[in-house]
């Protein structure tokens, strides 16, 4: 059995800093935008309903995850593929250490086995 290459490895651990740091970058843009949502349809009279301002259910079942204009969905999908692609990059890296694992305990038991 060979090990994984180090330098492989050094590669998936730098991706998942990489795909951190854009993960949350896009919850706050979506948390921002999400308030910016609620804002404006309590504000701009264009989202009243009967001359009143929509309640926060309201709000939220309706306006909270595309946004007032779609706005918020594009967000969202990418959010998606960079929590699967950060979930990938995990495994990998998981699956990585667990062959180095294998591969100490495959040494030892050659070492035993020599020796006796």
């Amino acid at each position: 059995m060979e090990l994984p290459d180090f330098e492989d490895m050094q590669k998936v651990v730098e991706e998942i800093l990489s795909l951190s740091l854009f993960k949350a970058g896009l919850e706050l843009d979506i948390k921002v935008a999400e308030s910016d949502v609620f804002k404006r349809a309590t504000v701009e009279e264009a989202y009243f309903q009967n001359g009143k301002p929509p309640s926060a259910t309201y709000i939220e079942n309706t306006y909270k995850y595309p946004g007032l204009d779609g706005e918020i969905t594009e967000k969202r999908r990418q959010l998606g593929d960079t929590s699967a692609r950060l979930e990938y990059q995990k495994n990998k890296l998981d699956l990585m250490k667990t062959l180095v694992e294998i591969w100490r305990s495959e040494q030892a038991n050659n070492r035993v086995s020599v020796s006796v």
